[in-house]
C-alpha cells in the first residue's frame, strides 16, 4: 500500500517541481500579459455596452418637419445651402494660362510624375517626380535626372 501513496504522489510532486523552477520574470511576464489582455476586454465590454445603452436609449420623440407642434404650430423646412457657393477652401485668383503648353520632344527618360504644388507665382511651382532612385522634390530651375530642367508648373 506504500507503494501505491508514492505512485500517488508523484505527479503533484513533479508538478511543484515544475512550477518552482521556472523564471520568476517568465511568471511575471505571463501574469502581466493576462492582466493587459482581461483588461482590453474588460474595455471593449465597456465600450460595446455603452454604445449599445446610446443606440437603445428611448428619447422624446422629436417633431418632424411638417408635424403640428403644440397650438397648431409646424417646423419650417430646413433651408438648403449651395456647399460648392461657399468656397470653403478658398477661392483661388489665378488665372490658368492659355496656351502655356507647347509639345515637349520625346525622350527616353524613365520619369513618373507623382504630384504638383503650383503658386500664385509661377516661380514657387513644385513638382514630386519618381525615378529609379525614388521620389524627388524638384522647384522651378532644378535639374530633374537624366539632365533635364523644370520650367514650368500649373
Amino acid at each position: 500500500m506504500d507503494s501505491r501513496r508514492a505512485c500517488f504522489a508523484l505527479p503533484s510532486q513533479a508538478m511543484f517541481a515544475r512550477v518552482s523552477e521556472r523564471d520568476p520574470t517568465q511568471t511575471a511576464a505571463a501574469i502581466i500579459g493576462w492582466l493587459v489582455l482581461l483588461s482590453a476586454i474588460a474595455v471593449v465590454i465597456w465600450l460595446g455596452a455603452g454604445l449599445l445603452w446610446r443606440l437603445t436609449a428611448l428619447s422624446p420623440q422629436q417633431p418632424t418637419v411638417g408635424q403640428e407642434l403644440n397650438g397648431g404650430q409646424t417646423l419650417p423646412a430646413a433651408k438648403r445651402v449651395d456647399l460648392a457657393g461657399l468656397h470653403l477652401f478658398g477661392q483661388s485668383g489665378i488665372a490658368l494660362p492659355v496656351g502655356g503648353a507647347f509639345d515637349a520632344p520625346e525622350t527616353s527618360l524613365d520619369l513618373l510624375l507623382r504630384g504638383t504644388l503650383a503658386s500664385g507665382d509661377p516661380k514657387d511651382g513644385m513638382a514630386i517626380v519618381v525615378d529609379s532612385e525614388g521620389d524627388g522634390f524638384y522647384n522651378i530651375g532644378d535639374e530633374l535626372p537624366g539632365s533635364a530642367t523644370l520650367h514650368e508648373v500649373y
